[in-house]
């Protein structure tokens, strides 16, 4: 069994090219992950400011699941 996606987020996902250039090197499918995908998003909060930083709210979105810090 091995691995058959590679999910990166971040800024540096954002990188041009760098989705290409990990395929090549790793010989399988890179996926940039957006962490707030399911999120619902209210109607004050502007999606294209929202597209600006997404990828960069992996950490927080991770944090919003967790009970044990609040």
């Amino acid at each position: 069994m091995g691995v058959d996606n590679v999910f990166v987020t971040g800024g540096f996902s954002n990188f041009p090219g760098i989705i290409e250039v990990l395929q090549d090197a790793l010989g399988i499918n890179v996926i940039r992950w957006d962490p707030v995908d399911r999120f619902n998003i209210g109607p004050e909060i502007e999606e294209e400011k929202l597209n600006d930083f997404r990828n960069s709210l992996a950490v927080a979105s991770g944090l919003l699941g967790r009970t044990d810090i609040i």
